[in-house]
């Protein structure tokens, strides 16, 4: 399903399934009923621009290798829970790609699980100066990534890459 203008709106917890892609490049994603509620995102999801907001509990694609990038900083990406984490081997990838100037943060207004999940940087397009880039913004952090499953791949600037990894 692609996005590019106009609203997408999923007023419901069930799950968003099929393995398929979700692609928004400008309007508006939105999905939940704002409770606490789990909801299953069994399907690829990428962002370069436009409003991406899930309103329950996220499990992401719980027992899937499946990918949610986020591509430049033209998008607002926020949701309400986030879990990677559970009993599973693997949960599935978050992918920032920089444009020139950096990556859009995914903010998560509760709690967030990232056991599970593998990070990937890719910072190769980066064109700026040494800077801090929050890539994952939570109000309370109860699991933290794996450092071994953090990848970062830059261009030119090893000052870039070293701070990613301190964050």
């Amino acid at each position: 399903m692609a996005i590019d203008g106009g609203a997408f709106f999923h007023p419901s917890n069930d799950a968003i399934s099929g393995g398929g892609l979700i692609q928004l490049q400008s309007g508006t994603f939105s999905s939940g009923t704002n409770t606490n509620a789990g909801q299953i995102l069994n399907t690829n999801v990428e962002i370069s621009g436009g409003t991406f907001t899930m309103l329950n509990q996220i499990i992401f694609s719980q027992n899937q290798p499946l990918e949610f990038k986020v591509i430049g900083e033209e998008a607002s990406i926020t949701m309400k829970y986030l879990q990677f984490g559970g009993s599973s081997d693997s949960q599935g990838t978050v992918k920032f790609v920089f444009d020139s100037t950096g990556a859009s943060p995914i903010t998560v207004t509760n709690w967030m699980f990232l056991d599970l999940a593998r990070i990937v940087v890719d910072g190769s397009a980066y064109t700026g100066g040494a800077a801090t880039f929050p890539l994952v913004d939570s109000a309370a952090f109860l699991g933290l990534a794996d450092p071994a499953n953090l990848v970062v791949t830059t261009g030119e600037s090893q000052r870039f890459v070293r701070m990613v990894v301190d964050w």
